[in-house]
């Protein structure tokens, strides 16, 4: 069973001579860790805002979960993307005046699908956001600071845990560890493996940082795949 697949996608910004975006398949098996590479500008936060339904391709189909979202409404993608995709952006896009619990829990507002998962495990979605942030590194007594008053790191970790919260099936990750030390960053992908693995989530991560890799079951090069497409 795929989490994710492909078929023909082509994407271009306006006024773009060339697509940024030039895929003829790619399939993603449900619950795998796959590490998506290329150098910057290649389109890695494209594709990912794609996969998501931020934007639209011009041509192909995008399936994610056996739902084709090049076939729905931009109201309908924000939808589909609330109840069954985490996304951690690169700039974490957390609400500075909420502290971290009610960051987390943010994403349960938009969502009654995760609200119910969490219904069904009779656990609230403040209870669970407090049990992800320990889970990530961010100790109780942290859990009233606002996110303004983070450091970079604690707000990745912050991100991540609403990324998390409500078990969505796939979980998008936008370049979260690039102002993370070597040893940072394989602590983080250790809890956020461990995380995704209890919910079951597939996860798609995306770097400029190739070393990271061999922690994943499988990576991709952007540029293979763009060029996939024309071979």
């Amino acid at each position: 069973m795929n989490s994710i697949v492909v078929n023909g996608l082509r994407f271009h910004y306006p006024a773009q001579a060339e697509p940024t975006l030039d895929i003829g398949q790619l399939e993603i098996a449900r619950g795998e860790r796959v590490f998506l590479y290329g150098p910057s500008g290649s389109g890695k936060s494209t594709l990912l805002s794609v996969l998501a339904g931020i934007h639209r391709p011009q041509s192909g189909t995008v399936a994610i979960e056996d739902i084709d979202i090049t076939a729905l409404t931009a109201r309908q993608r924000d939808h589909f993307r609330a109840h069954h995709i985490g996304y951690i952006f690169q700039q974490f896009n957390l609400l500075p005046y909420l502290d971290c619990i009610h960051n987390v829990a943010l994403a349960c507002e938009f969502s009654k699908v995760r609200r119910q998962r969490l219904q069904q495990r009779n656990i609230s979605p403040e209870d669970e956001a407090a049990r992800l942030l320990n889970q990530l590194g961010i100790s109780h007594e942290m859990h009233s600071r606002r996110a303004s008053e983070l450091s970079v790191g604690q707000q990745q970790r912050v991100a991540a845990a609403r990324a998390l919260i409500g078990s969505p099936e796939l979980i998008i990750a936008d370049e979260p560890t690039s102002a993370l030390d070597a040893d940072s960053r394989l602590s983080f992908l250790k809890l956020l493996f461990a995380e995704c693995e209890r919910a079951g989530s597939t996860l798609l991560f995306v770097s400029h940082d190739a070393e990271l890799a061999g922690q994943f079951d499988r990576s991709l090069s952007l540029s293979a795949l763009n060029q996939s497409a024309e071979a």
